[in-house]
């Protein structure tokens, strides 16, 4: 089962620049990962997804954990499968002629934090982050209790 989360976060002073640092990063891993991909598949090659994966993911996994990392690239696949999927059903004539399908875009590096369901938990009134590389565990108080 997927689910999401969105919180609004009012954190303390100490840790108030850290999602946004972690925001930043992952940001960054989104689109390197996405422009390695989009590189393969604009110069006609396979687009290998364990490669441009790890090539990233050794790059990155210090400064926001490996899972982190291992979950932005995750993400950035499930894009470029359903942009594959999308282009054989235009080919094979299921949509419409003017469909045309367009691979996962580059993300604005300050709008995007992906962590896996073990990375973060909610206690009473605090979301506690961990596994976030240079960042360790972060304690961070929403703003309501509406989760």
């Amino acid at each position: 089962m997927k689910r999401t989360v969105t919180v609004k976060l009012q954190a303390p002073k100490e840790v108030e620049r850290i999602p946004f640092e972690l925001a930043v990063i992952t940001g960054k891993v989104w689109n390197e990962v996405n422009y390695l991909r989009m590189r393969d598949f604009k110069e006609g090659r396979i687009v290998d997804f364990n490669r441009s994966g790890k090539i990233v993911y050794e790059k990155y996994k210090r400064e926001v954990g490996s899972a982190t990392v291992q979950q932005v690239c995750r993400k950035n696949a499930d894009g470029w499968r359903s942009f594959f999927e999308n282009l054989g059903k235009m080919r094979s004539g299921e949509f419409p002629k003017w469909f045309k399908p367009k691979p996962p875009g580059y993300r604005e590096e300050n709008h995007l934090i992906i962590l896996r369901n073990d990375q973060y938990r909610i206690e009473g009134n605090k979301l506690i982050l961990k596994g976030l590389g240079k960042f360790g565990r972060v304690e961070v108080s929403p703003t309501s209790q509406d989760f």
